[in-house]
C-alpha cells in the first residue's frame, strides 16, 4: 500500500501540479517546487493516516488479548515477542 501512496502523491499530485504551475501558470521553477512540496505533503498525510489506523487496530487487538505481532503470528504464544 505505501507504494501506491507514493505513486499517487509524487507522480499524480506533485509532478502534475508542478508541471501545471511551471508551464501553464508561467511560474517557472518555483511552480515545480510548489508541486513537489504539495506531493510530499500529500504523501506524508497518507502515510500518517495509514500509521494511525494500523496503530489503533493493534491497540484494539492488544486490549482484546489478541496477538499483535507485526505478521500476526507469534511463534511462541506463551512468551511475548521482544528483545
Amino acid at each position: 500500500m505505501p507504494m501506491f501512496y507514493n505513486i499517487i502523491s509524487y507522480w499524480l499530485i506533485g509532478l502534475l501540479l508542478g508541471y501545471h504551475l511551471t508551464f501553464a501558470r508561467d511560474m517557472g521553477p518555483a511552480g515545480m517546487w510548489i508541486g513537489m512540496i504539495a506531493g510530499l505533503t500529500a504523501g506524508a498525510v497518507l502515510m500518517l493516516t495509514r500509521f494511525l489506523r494500523s496503530s489503533a487496530r493493534m491497540v484494539r487487538a492488544g486490549e482484546a488479548g489478541q496477538d499483535v505481532t507485526p505478521g500476526g503470528v507469534n511463534p511462541d504464544p506463551g512468551r511475548s515477542p521482544g528483545p
